[in-house]
């Protein structure tokens, strides 16, 4: 049984604490632009070239890029391409879930772009076998640089046993 006073603090509380953000439209928000997944090419484009993208310090986007790792064997050979990216720009990414940085042009003459993939918070399956998993904490204040990198050890874990025999020689031993 509630109060009314009990309730009142419920309803408080909820509007402070309303759940997740989930995007759903191109929205700039503290000097970041926040892209949802845009499978459109030439929306995508169009929306990375518009001046709130220039005008960002960020761009955190749910993208396809060329060259970009899908997994440890395979490449993307269909996604955005990279030079369609300002090249003054913070730019994170999901999508892919193996955390990495794909690099197009030349970033240190500012005609490149570095894409930093995040990943997923942990292996979601056999594919993502001895990947390391982290979270990355950014900070607005300092134009949404990363500012620490946390490992994160959650989840299951997939590996890759190169044969039987190595798998029986490092468990001698072990009981199962």
């Amino acid at each position: 049984i509630c109060s009314r006073n009990d309730s009142n603090l419920e309803t408080q509380e909820q509007q402070l604490h309303p759940g997740p953000l989930i995007i759903t439209n191109p929205t700039k928000f503290m000097n970041a632009l926040f892209i949802p997944h845009i499978r459109d090419k030439s929306l995508m484009k169009s929306i990375l070239s518009s001046n709130e993208a220039q005008n960002s310090y960020a761009l955190f986007v749910h993208a396809d890029v060329k060259g970009a790792s899908m997994n440890d064997m395979i490449t993307s050979q269909h996604g955005l391409d990279g030079s369609v990216f300002p090249s003054d720009k913070l730019i994170y990414s999901g999508h892919f879930h193996k955390p990495h940085t794909v690099t197009v042009g030349n970033r240190k003459k500012k005609s490149g772009v570095s894409i930093r993939y995040v990943g997923s918070p942990y292996q979601t399956s056999y594919s993502e076998s001895g990947q390391v998993k982290s979270l990355l904490l950014v900070d607005a204040t300092q134009n949404w640089k990363c500012i620490e990198e946390i490992s994160i050890d959650i989840g299951p874990r997939y590996h890759r046993i190169p044969s039987v025999q190595s798998f029986i020689d490092d468990n001698v031993g072990e009981k199962f």
